[in-house]
């Protein structure tokens, strides 16, 4: 359509200094009207030019473009730890207060004497509103020899770190299967740093024998 009223633009200008003989009747004027009118549908008809981009969208652009860098070069965040620690806790209801435990398995066993055979050991954390809080290493079934009237004691080692002594004691109530370990809270602030723990408690004829655990990511206040 822009193309037919410029070459009317054109034919008008044309007529505007010789006026055509076969339109005897029209004046240079009229000529003159025909190529302004002409002239403006030209402008109307005609392709439009693509606006630029508003500042906000630019601005837009550029925001997102950050953004993704910024996405780009944060650090990935942490791996989770995974943990071995199992937590529970029950109700003391004579002194309305909650017993909390954390226990940690043994990632190995040991085939002890008649009638025991194949034993994990385990770790464990009580805070008690009666006794207060202590650290257990225990058994399943067996005899750990620990006894308050002796000098009995297991070998603990923390990660790479030496190897160190903790007395230990009994059960109260003669329960052969646990352990009490005496320096519990420098005991626990060992277990809280380390990811690897071995104890070594000596059993009834079976001597001295180690568990391994996996200790890492314990949470305990």
């Amino acid at each position: 359509m822009s193309t037919f009223f410029a070459l009317v633009f054109v034919a008008a200008i044309i007529g505007v200094f010789r006026p055509y003989k076969f339109m005897p009747d029209a004046k240079r004027w009229h000529y003159g009207v025909a190529a302004a009118v002409a002239f403006v549908l030209v402008g109307v008809f005609g392709p439009q030019a693509q606006n630029p981009p508003t500042k906000d969208v630019a601005q837009s652009a550029g925001g997102a473009t950050k953004a993704d860098e910024a996405s780009e070069s944060s650090p990935a965040p942490a791996p989770e730890v995974k943990t071995a620690w199992i937590y529970t806790e029950d109700r003391d209801e004579m002194r309305d207060a909650t017993r909390k435990f954390a226990e940690v398995e043994s990632e190995n066993s040991v085939d002890l004497q008649f009638p025991y055979g194949e034993q994990s050991a385990f770790i464990m954390l009580r805070r008690d509103p009666q006794h207060g809080f202590d650290i257990m290493f225990r058994v399943r079934s067996g005899q750990i020899l620990c006894h308050s009237f002796t000098n009995a004691y297991i070998n603990a080692k923390f990660d790479d770190g030496p190897i160190r002594k903790f007395a230990c004691d009994g059960s109260s109530d003669g329960t052969s299967e646990v352990a009490f370990i005496r320096d519990s809270k420098t005991f626990l602030k060992s277990l809280k740093s380390a990811k690897k723990a071995v104890i070594e408690a000596e059993f009834y004829q079976n001597g001295r024998v180690q568990y391994v655990f996996n200790t890492q990511g314990l949470e305990w206040e």
